[in-house]
């Protein structure tokens, strides 16, 4: 399923119609079709406003829905929008400093990014972090907001690991074997490749270019 929601996230990103099947619902009992939605749904949950469908291509169910919603969405992908509506669409990232908000053209979407707390791994997604997100598009880009249909926002959210002293956990840990390169917090693809460097030197037991000390693992793990 893992690759499955890895090519649904690039479809969504290059603005392509997508409906989310599931075959042979015949082979399953009632429990089982619940635990498949759920499952379904919370690997989705970057977009909600996918329902997953139902079908079993061998005995015939679903299968005229499921045409039907195809329908639905190629209609909807060919809408017509306003040329004045299209130019005003960004061409490059913008990022507000000041408010740590981020708005990225992907393809035919925008991404609108921001926002951060202490979570734990807490999967819920509160309301207000939504509100702001959209109120922050507003001020920047009315005219677009004004005719964006966000209910059919797709939603997404991630984990980012990070130590309490806010520096990274590289290298070898206490238990034999066992290198990590983990703790960045929101710094982790600014980070990446000099991180990926200490840590190879680590491994292969030469000398970093840097002083290491301060980010060695060994100092909590």
């Amino acid at each position: 399923m893992d690759q499955d929601i890895h090519l649904l996230g690039l479809t969504l990103t290059i603005g392509r119609p997508v409906i989310i099947a599931a075959n042979k619902i015949d082979l399953l009992d009632k429990d089982m079709k619940l635990e498949l939605e759920n499952n379904i749904k919370r690997k989705t949950r970057f977009a909600q406003y996918l329902e997953p469908h139902f079908i079993s291509a061998k005995k015939g169910t679903g299968v005229k829905k499921l045409l039907k919603k195809a329908q639905k969405a190629y209609n909807t992908s060919i809408k017509e929008l306003d040329t004045s509506i299209l130019n005003d669409t960004p061409k490059m990232p913008v990022i507000d400093e000041d408010i740590h908000t981020a708005f990225t053209p992907l393809g035919y979407s925008l991404r609108v990014a921001g926002t951060a707390e202490f979570a734990g791994f807490n999967e819920d997604i509160h309301q207000k972090r939504i509100d702001y997100l959209y109120k922050t598009l507003e001020s920047i880009y009315p005219s677009i907001t004004s005719n964006l249909d966000l209910d059919k926002g797709a939603l997404w959210y991630g984990f980012r690991p990070m130590s309490p002293d806010g520096m990274p956990y590289i290298g070898p840990t206490k238990l034999s074997g066992l290198f990590v390169n983990t703790g960045h917090g929101h710094s982790g693809w600014t980070l990446a490749m000099g991180s990926g460097d200490v840590l190879a030197d680590l491994m292969l037991k030469k000398q970093p270019k840097i002083e290491v000390k301060p980010f060695l693992a060994s100092r909590a793990v």
